[in-house]
């Protein structure tokens, strides 16, 4: 009853009876009301509306000292059948002061936030959420389309000798967001010795986000002349990857960073730098493949007799010459130690001879001979 419900329910209650007051005006417009004397008030406790059919709910109303009940009830039939022993109960035992049936009420009018409980609320926003969520991730699996990436690892080499298979790592990434993605992948060497033999894998399903590798190891196309630095090559592959649940399909290309195939020792020929007075000058490169010690020949003809031959190899000056005995030839021999792998060196050689003119510069540097060889063996 209202006067015995503690304040903080009051508003809880009320609410509740306007919901069932409604509720049965919608149902079946014929809700009654009464209202009758009220005894001294009772424990909502010991009161039990179930025992009376079609009680819709009930209160008191406290009027200075004495208290009036008001009920509500399903409709007058009820009320006739059940108020007798209800008005006995809690009433004062006498007829109702007034009753009929309930004609209008008027109700605030609820704020959307609280016709909903905060919960019901949250849940319905989660499910919905997840619904848009998963019809998204569905789309995007049938539209989306395939981008993947091929990375070059860090430790593969840059410089290799000429003889060996390089081995180079690659790796391929799918990046899209929802779909997984297969991937045909093929790689090839390419470059200054032509290009090697196509190398090919297949990746059948690589997960968004997830990457798989692929090791090739191919032999250089072909050698390259001991007169030459080394040539240059790149890993160049083709991709194509098919995504989503349509399977789309997409060609990519990737190029490798620069790979230099290096023989154990080669040089190039020399040629002339500078022609100053008296003194020729040529110069060339040498490239050693392994750190190594090696020898030196160096064979300068020349029509008249020459005053000086100085050979120097990365920095490095060889002066000691054995002339022929005509005096027109000089020969130099001598051992290179220190040489580091995958190294190039400059080497110069600079002749003196009176009178030399600059056509005989040209000459002379077409004349020359100089090789290197491994130390452990003749290698022309």
């Amino acid at each position: 009853m209202l006067s015995l419900i503690p304040s903080k329910f009051r508003t809880n209650f009320l609410d509740a009876a306007a919901k069932r007051l409604k509720s049965a005006l919608d149902d079946a417009g014929a809700a009654y009301a009464a209202v009758h004397g009220a005894k001294q008030p009772r424990s909502p406790s010991e009161f039990k509306p179930s025992q009376y059919p079609g009680l819709l709910f009930c209160h008191t109303v406290k009027n200075g000292s004495s208290e009036v009940l008001f009920s509500y009830w399903q409709s007058e039939q009820s009320f006739r059948t059940s108020s007798g022993p209800f008005a006995d109960e809690l009433g004062d035992g006498g007829p109702a002061t007034c009753e009929g049936a309930v004609a209008n009420y008027y109700l605030k009018k609820e704020s959307w936030w609280n016709r909903f409980p905060f919960w019901t609320v949250v849940i319905t926003a989660s499910a919905l959420i997840g619904a848009i969520t998963a019809l998204w991730q569905s789309g995007a699996q049938l539209l989306e389309a395939p981008d993947i990436t091929v990375d070059f690892s860090q430790d593969n080499p840059r410089n290799v000798l000429e003889a060996e298979a390089p081995r180079i790592k690659l790796t391929v990434t799918n990046q899209c967001r929802f779909a997984s993605a297969a991937v045909k992948i093929g790689a090839h060497l390419a470059g200054a010795g032509g290009a090697g033999e196509l190398q090919r894998n297949r990746f059948s399903r690589i997960e968004p986000g997830a990457s798989k590798d692929f090791i090739v190891s191919e032999p250089f196309p072909e050698t390259s002349s001991r007169t030459e630095g080394p040539p240059v090559y790149e890993l160049q592959v083709e991709a194509i990857s098919k995504a989503g649940l349509g399977r789309r399909e997409r060609k990519f290309g990737f190029t490798s960073p620069k790979l230099y195939a290096w023989k154990v020792l080669a040089n190039t020929t020399p040629a002339v730098r500078r022609f100053t007075g008296d003194a020729c000058e040529t110069h060339g490169y040498l490239y050693s493949g392994r750190a190594q010690t090696i020898t030196t020949v160096v064979v300068v003809p020349f029509r008249t007799e020459l005053q000086s031959v100085v050979t120097t190899v990365g920095g490095f000056a060889y002066v000691p010459a054995k002339p022929s005995p005509s005096g027109k030839v000089i020969r130099q021999e001598f051992d290179i130690t220190g040489l580091r792998a995958f190294q190039p060196y400059e080497y110069a050689v600079v002749a003196r001879a009176p009178g030399m003119q600059e056509a005989a510069c040209q000459q002379l540097s077409k004349s020359m001979e100089i090789y290197f060889r491994e130390k452990t063996g003749a290698q022309r």
